[in-house]
């Protein structure tokens, strides 16, 4: 939608409009029609919901609009922003006709509906072409497939896009679209906000004083370095990138690691190791493929070990990755079958199976610095990465298939590089490729003390 321009000196607007001065800047036409995207992030007692409510409920006084109270999952009207609309319109009179689902102005004919935008598992913008502007509230929570579905679709019928969110972590989705030239960045924090109650500065300067970490997300908005969930902590994945290795290496290792697509929306990924450093390690290249065809996957891999002459080869030999590993093992001698859902390869004790194993190798190199990551895409995946309890007292990991019912997706380039980082701890220089003790199909690599393992 666009606003009529006027100069800011001729905006009269009511005296519930009197909003902090960063976010003043909403009421200017010019402001307003030059961005399509509104990103308002900050920490508790900033003001972000209450100034969209009334910047939204002006906006239906002065123009027929259509907005949509979105969140990612919406199971009532309680959990929207529903509420917040309500009292702005009751405690100033404002002429609407409310009922249980929706408002309605009954001068302009303005609605204001909500919803979720996640309805069993998938997204649902059915009946939202005539939308004027969206307003997603606690967007940390919107999921990429959401954004990438809603934003393209209605942003072709010029709406505009509102969202408010206390960032989760370092990158939330809605934050790919943060340096977009149709977007506007605001962050606010609470000493931002005149009409701040002292109740609530009183409380934030309390929790300063208890714990430095959750001022700075709870009141200052800041991203979390970690959560219980997650397995990585999002500031050392932010380090990967700017790790300068120091020292020769006495041997410049290579590894190659790849995994298979398992399903529809997953990619095959290969992922390409280097030691730096007697300590160090990069990851110097990686490439995805889409295609299905399984010949295909295995002629590239082929082709990618003749270009790039690792060490060791380390594939994806679970499901629908097993015959495309055994095919392979027939070409390449330095082959080794990584089956994510076993557990014989085990080795830090709470580790339930041996994809867990690979990525607390991962996370261990990444904890302790040791390997360089610039691809912004594998470090996405990584801080997506879950993990869970099990009953026993060990864990794993967040399956690919529960994490893509919250619309995350697959970690396919993560889960190549994850299973090259657990070859080079735990199969370089300790194993003897030209001993076999089981068909080459599925072969375990005897140590080259020649003990075989149990």
């Amino acid at each position: 939608m666009t606003l009529e321009a006027k100069s800011t000196n001729e905006i009269e607007v009511p005296s519930f409009l009197d909003l902090p001065d960063k976010l003043m800047c909403l009421l200017d036409p010019e402001v307003f029609n030059k961005y399509t995207i509104f990103i308002i992030e900050g920490g508790r007692g900033s003001a972000k919901t209450q100034s969209v409510a009334r910047f939204l409920s002006y906006l239906c006084e002065k123009n027929k609009v259509r907005i949509v109270g979105a969140r990612e999952q919406q199971n009532s009207i309680e959990d929207s922003v529903y509420t917040v609309f309500d009292n702005v319109i009751r405690e100033n009179e404002l002429n609407f006709d409310v009922n249980q689902k929706r408002m309605i102005h009954n001068e302009t004919g303005s609605k204001i509906t909500f919803r979720g935008m996640r309805d069993r598992g998938a997204v649902n913008i059915k009946g939202m072409e005539d939308v004027d502007i969206v307003w997603f509230e606690e967007s940390q929570s919107a999921s990429k497939t959401t954004l990438d579905i809603l934003i393209p679709t209605l942003r072709k019928n010029n709406c505009k896009f509102i969202f408010t969110l206390n960032r989760y972590v370092r990158n939330d989705p809605i934050m790919d679209y943060a340096s977009d030239e149709e977007t506007l960045h605001i962050h606010i924090d609470y000493f931002e906000n005149h009409h701040c109650p002292d109740i609530l500065i009183k409380r934030a300067e309390t929790c300063k004083a208890k714990n430095m970490k959750e001022y700075n997300h709870i009141w200052l908005g800041q991203p979390l370095a970690t959560t219980t969930e997650y397995l990585f902590n999002f500031d050392k994945l932010a380090k990967c990138k700017d790790i300068e290795p120091f020292g020769e290496p006495l041997i410049k290792h290579k590894i190659l690691g790849v995994d298979f697509a398992s399903g529809g929306g997953d990619l095959c990924a290969a992922s390409l190791i280097e030691r730096t450093s007697n300590t160090h390690w990069q990851l110097k290249d990686q490439i995805v493929w889409d295609n299905p065809d399984t010949d295909e996957s295995v002629g590239k891999v082929i082709s990618l070990y003749g270009d790039w002459r690792p060490d060791i080869l380390i594939c994806d030999a679970d499901g629908l990755g097993y015959p495309m590993f055994v095919t392979i093992s027939k070409a390449i001698p330095n082959i080794i079958g990584f089956k994510g859902g076993s557990n014989d390869k085990c080795k830090t004790p709470c580790a339930h199976n041996n994809r867990f194993q690979a990525y607390s190798d991962l996370k261990y190199w990444v904890d302790q610095e040791w390997i360089q990551i610039k691809c912004q895409y594998t470090i996405k995946e990584l801080e997506t990465i879950q993990k869970k309890y099990m009953t026993s007292g060990k864990m794993l990991l967040r399956s690919k298939q529960d994490q893509k019912s919250d619309g995350v997706a697959s970690q396919d380039r993560a889960d190549s590089l994850a299973m090259a980082v657990h070859a080079a701890i735990h199969y370089l220089g300790k194993v003897d490729f030209n001993t076999v003790d089981r068909p080459i199909g599925m072969r375990t690599l005897k140590r080259i003390t020649g003990r075989k393992k149990r």
